[in-house]
């Protein structure tokens, strides 16, 4: 068991990390490119080429999207009543407390853990994610001021969007892509989970942490309280076993960059931002080993 975990979680941790160091010894890291790159190209193609290679049962798509949907809301109303409770900033600290490591870390995880099925149900998780972040997140941390236009703008133009429902489409049709489409996308995809793994460590590397004590304090409590949600709504609505994994080993992701990079442009004490992704992130790394123990 733990050879089989360690085999998991160690291409993991191990490409973040040459990331991170190749990054802290000084070498340039075109991090703006790589993201585009895996965004325009890599991505959309790795979650077609997925979805088309490995059709899924559509019943299992839909428990996917409904756990997630039901854990981001009622994780929502969770953090609501406690940060104003403790007369914290909403804007600042719910993003991060919100919005899980879906993409870097929660993709290859899903891959290594549960095969190639359970990375296409992790690439719809992680979708539903995106969205709700570039819609519901933005307009958290804009502080309710994002326009229904401009978060319409932000999500028609993310081509994952297309990607997936263009893969689900002709899954459910029960069409095949052509040998050549198939080995093309198959190739380009191959790229994406290496380079964002790649690009986590780096992001990590750059991060200005403020505030440990708040952060670690904020970081463990976030990850009590998603585990422990997601694990009663997967009871309570009764999930396959498949789905249950996955929503749990999302549950355990650290908080998403894309909180930092969004409290960073709107000026939402970013500081404190970074440090709870940094915690976050440690805490996974001890935390991570003994939930796949226990899933898998």
């Amino acid at each position: 068991m733990i050879s089989q975990v360690f085999a998991i979680v160690a291409p993991i941790f191990i490409c973040a990390a040459l990331g991170y160091g190749w990054c802290r010894l000084g070498y340039d890291y075109p991090a703006g490119f790589i993201s585009r790159l895996v965004t325009y190209i890599g991505a959309p193609c790795l979650i077609f080429h997925s979805l088309v290679s490995h059709p899924l049962p559509l019943d299992a798509m839909a428990q996917t999207a409904l756990i997630a949907i039901s854990i981001l809301l009622v994780t929502l109303l969770f953090w609501a009543f406690l940060l104003r409770a403790w007369k914290l900033d909403i804007a600042t600290y719910m993003p991060p407390l919100l919005f899980p490591n879906s993409g870097n870390m929660g993709l290859p995880l899903s891959l290594f853990a549960f095969g190639e099925t359970g990375m296409t149900l992790g690439l719809g998780y992680m979708l539903l994610m995106m969205i709700a972040h570039l819609s519901l997140g933005l307009a958290i941390v804009q502080g309710g001021g994002s326009s229904p236009r401009t978060i319409l703008r932000n999500l028609s133009s993310q081509p994952m969007i297309y990607a997936m429902a263009a893969g689900l489409g002709i899954s459910a049709a029960g069409w095949q892509v052509p040998l050549w489409m198939g080995n093309t996308l198959g190739l380009l995809a191959d790229f994406t989970i290496p380079l964002m793994l790649l690009t986590l460590g780096a992001s990590l590397a750059t991060l200005k942490v403020g505030l440990w004590q708040r952060a670690l304090v904020l970081s463990a409590m976030r990850l009590v309280i998603a585990l422990g949600i997601t694990w009663l709504l997967c009871r309570w609505l009764e999930v396959e076993p498949l789905v249950q994994g996955v929503a749990l080993l999302y549950a355990a992701m650290p908080a998403a960059v894309f909180n930092y990079l969004f409290a960073f442009q709107y000026q939402r004490n970013p500081e404190e931002v970074a440090g709870i992704v940094v915690v976050s992130t440690l805490l996974s790394v001890a935390v991570l080993p003994v939930l796949l123990g226990l899933i898998i």
